[in-house]
C-alpha cells in the first residue's frame, strides 16, 4: 500500500535446529522410541516448511508480476536466514544443539550469556512452568513480584511440584468464572497436557483430571493427587 514502492524484501528467519542425536546413547528403549518419533516428525516438518516457503515465494512472485508495468517493474525478494548458513562448524553445531523450547531458567540464561542475543523466546516452558519468569528474574538479580515479596523462586524438583499444584489451582480459579464448565475443562486439560508430563507421575494426574465429569470433581481429584509430595523433573523426553 506504499505509493511509489517498486521492490519488496521478505526476510524469513528459520529457527529450526538439527541437534546431534544418537539412539545408542539414550540407554532406554522407550526414550529411543520417543527420539525416533521426534526424528520422523522433524523430517515431515522440514518438508512442510520447504513447501510452505515455496508456496509463499511463488504467490508473491505472481503478485509482483501483476503489480508490474512496462515502465515500472515490481520485484520481490525473499531471504531465508537459518542456522545452516553459519559458516563456522563449531558455532553452527552449538547453535543447532540449543533448545528451541526452554525447559528451565538455566537454559534461557545460558543462551543469553553464550550467544549475546538480546532476548530468548519462552513458549511451552511457560505453560509447564509459569514461574520460570520468576526464576529468571531472580537469577538476573531482580526482586520477586510484589505478590511474592519475601519469597524465593522454586529451586528444586519438589518445590516446583508444590508450585505446579498452586499454579493448577490458580488456573482452575481463573477459568471457572470465565468459561462454561466444558470449555473450562478443555483448557485445564491443555494446561495439564504440557505441564503434567514433567511430574514423575503426571500421567496419572492427567488421566484423573481429564476424565472428571465437572470442575468440582476435577479440582477434588487434583487435590487428592497432591496430598502426596510430587517432584517435577528437570528434563523429560515427553516434551513434544
Amino acid at each position: 500500500g506504499y505509493e511509489g514502492a517498486y521492490e519488496m524484501l521478505m526476510i524469513v528467519v528459520n529457527a529450526q535446529t538439527q541437534p546431534d542425536l544418537d539412539l545408542e546413547d539414550t540407554g532406554n528403549f522407550f526414550q529411543s522410541l520417543a527420539l525416533m518419533a521426534g526424528i520422523t516428525s522433524g523430517i515431515q516438518i522440514r518438508s512442510f516448511n520447504f513447501e510452505t516457503l515455496e508456496l509463499v515465494r511463488n504467490s508473491f512472485e505472481r503478485w509482483a508480476q501483476d503489480m508490474s508495468t512496462p515502465e515500472r517493474p515490481f520485484r520481490f525478494h525473499m531471504v531465508e536466514v537459518s542456522f545452516a548458513q553459519v559458516r563456522d562448524a563449531e558455532r553452527r553445531r552449538r547453535l543447532n544443539n540449543l533448545p528451541t523450547s526452554f525447559a528451565l531458567s538455566d537454559d534461557a540464561i545460558d543462551l543469553l550469556r553464550s550467544t549475546g542475543c538480546d532476548g530468548a523466546m519462552i513458549g511451552r516452558a511457560a505453560v509447564a512452568r509459569p514461574w520460570i519468569f520468576w526464576q529468571i528474574g531472580e537469577r538476573l538479580g531482580h526482586n520477586a513480584p510484589p505478590s511474592l515479596a519475601g519469597t524465593t523462586a522454586p529451586a528444586d524438583g519438589w518445590a516446583e511440584g508444590r508450585e505446579f499444584h498452586r499454579a493448577f489451582l490458580r488456573f482452575v480459579a481463573t477459568a471457572e468464572p470465565r468459561f462454561a464448565d466444558a470449555d473450562a475443562r478443555k483448557r485445564i486439560r491443555f494446561f495439564l497436557h504440557w505441564g503434567s508430563r514433567w511430574l514423575d507421575f503426571g500421567h496419572e494426574l492427567w488421566r484423573r483430571v481429564g476424565s472428571a465429569p465437572d470442575l468440582d470433581e476435577a479440582r477434588a481429584r487434583a487435590e487428592h493427587f497432591f496430598t502426596h509430595p510430587q517432584r517435577m523433573a528437570e528434563r523429560t523426553v515427553l516434551r513434544s
